[in-house]
């Protein structure tokens, strides 16, 4: 009936849409094997001025005590309040998918390592091993801790797409899984289409002003230049360690390099464009 597909549209729109953002698990279909696919995680803390002096707590973290540590927390506390959604990266961890035999193999424990002076992903993955060697990044104590699993996965209950929809009706039961692409069995047909969806992708690549720095790029997506000092529309996919409620936000804050006057945005920014633009839509 009617009733019933109106049911099922809105299952797959999900109504607790905050479920979606506290997933924790990702689904990466990959379309061949090959010994160069890494995977690349980046590590963020609130904002905390320079990192090469505020890691130290972090890299000595056995040896601190008593007033230096008190003082070190009383630190982070004050720069939550005062500088909070401003991120900076603090570490980051990597590891190939495959071994040179071309086996799935991923360790369950990673190292941390502290990020290079400011420098694209693809430069800090392909200089990783010789930056390591001669000391221009440090090992941080401590591990990232993941598991991961090869197979085939087509139809898995609770899977979401890139535009936040379930594939097929939502699950109570089962754990939510994000897939970062959608590349469909060719011997299956696509899930229907329930919601029209056109996503834009931003990479900033970099700022470039000469006599500032510590700088961030802030992006809205107007509807028109009425209100100057108006909000943006809320069309922004949230970053889910800020906004774990909500799916979009109106506002994108990009992450802060200390002491940096030509940084390397690392942030990816993904907008759901409305399906009627017009000529004063803008960024």
């Amino acid at each position: 009936s009617s009733e019933d597909v109106l049911h099922i549209i809105d299952d797959y729109n999900g109504n607790d849409i905050s479920v979606v953002n506290k997933a924790s698990q990702c689904l990466l279909p990959l379309p061949r094997v090959s010994t160069d696919i890494y995977i690349f995680f980046q590590i963020k803390k609130v904002l905390q001025q320079d990192m090469s002096e505020h890691r130290v707590p972090y890299i000595k973290a056995g040896n601190i005590r008593g007033k230096e540590l008190s003082k070190f927390k009383e630190e982070v506390i004050d720069s939550c309040n005062a500088f909070y959604p401003f991120q900076q990266h603090f570490g980051y961890c990597i590891t190939p998918l495959f071994t040179s035999t071309a086996e799935f193999e991923i360790p369950d424990q990673l190292d941390i390592f502290t990020y290079p002076r400011s420098a694209p992903v693809g430069r800090i993955i392909e200089d990783h091993a010789m930056n390591l060697a001669k000391g221009k990044i440090k090992q941080i104590p401590g591990s990232l801790y993941i598991s991961s699993e090869w197979g085939n996965f087509n139809r898995m209950p609770n899977m979401v797409d890139t535009s936040s929809i379930f594939l097929i009706p939502q699950n109570d039961s089962e754990e939510i899984y994000r897939d970062l692409i959608v590349l469909p069995d060719r011997q299956e047909l696509p899930p229907p289409a329930v919601e029209y969806i056109n996503n834009m992708y931003f990479n900033i690549q970099n700022i470039s002003i000469e006599k500032d720095k510590n700088l961030a790029v802030q992006l809205e997506y107007k509807e028109n230049d009425f209100d100057i000092e108006g909000e943006g529309m809320e069309c922004i996919y949230g970053d889910h360690t800020t906004s774990s409620e909500k799916l979009f936000t109106n506002i994108f804050h990009s992450t802060v390099f200390c002491n940096s006057k030509h940084p390397a945005i690392l942030d990816e920014i993904k907008i759901k464009l409305p399906l009627n633009i017009t000529p004063s839509h803008h960024l």
